[in-house]
């Protein structure tokens, strides 16, 4: 079934009738405390569990979802300022693709770039989710790494999405690499795709791979 907010969104709605139906109580594998997104509690592993062994000695686990903003077209073609390129139809594909693509990890918070693509780029799971999009100048494309970084492994910014530019997650996954990130693939970070981070305590350690998913 194509979610209501994937199909108000490539129709150009953006009331609420286009916002999903509330998941029945019953389902105990979906989580609703009115601060995360209705989506299962245990993202898809290779055993689809966590095991109890690795939870010792960890005070907080840490998930984070860094997403590279969905196609805005050309860039030289543009002719009004960068800040405000807007998603181009492939991009509103991709962006509506997210919401099928991340629907079974557990989202708390939304952070972009002040940039109109990222915002755009996190509408259609924004509604999806009921969240608000919060702007954060730190994600901008010329953003300095150190503040990046220190946000990113800030546990405020558990079970985050953070859609930002292909220049700030290329410094951020080559310098996470660097200082021993384990990946499941090499690098790539092509507009709509997203690399789902985690660790524990505070220390980003695993990245794996998602690749965009358009909405056609």
């Amino acid at each position: 079934m194509i979610p209501r907010a994937v199909l108000g969104y490539l129709a150009g709605s953006h009331g609420r009738d286009c916002l999903p139906s509330r998941p029945s109580p019953l389902d105990s594998s979906l989580l609703d405390d009115g601060n995360t997104c209705w989506r299962r509690i245990l993202w898809n592993r290779e055993d689809n569990e966590v095991p109890d062994e690795r939870l010792k000695g960890v005070k907080s686990f840490h998930m984070l979802l860094l997403v590279r903003h969905a196609d805005a077209g050309d860039k030289l073609v543009w002719q009004g300022p960068d800040s405000l390129r807007p998603l181009s139809l492939a991009g509103r594909a991709e962006a509506a693709g997210l919401v099928v693509r991340l629907e079974d990890y557990p989202i708390r918070r939304m952070l972009t770039s002040p940039a109109l693509r990222c915002h755009q780029t996190l509408q259609p799971l924004a509604r999806d989710c009921r969240l608000r999009i919060e702007l954060d100048v730190r994600f901008g494309v010329d953003a300095d790494l150190a503040p990046v970084l220190a946000l990113l492994e800030d546990l405020r910014s558990r079970d985050a999405v953070v859609c930002t530019h292909g220049e700030v997650i290329e410094q951020v996954l080559t310098r996470l690499v660097g200082d021993g990130l384990m990946v499941d693939q090499p690098l790539e970070w092509p507009k709509g795709s997203t690399w789902l981070l985690d660790g524990a305590n505070g220390r980003i350690t695993h990245a794996r791979y998602l690749p965009p998913l358009p909405w056609a």
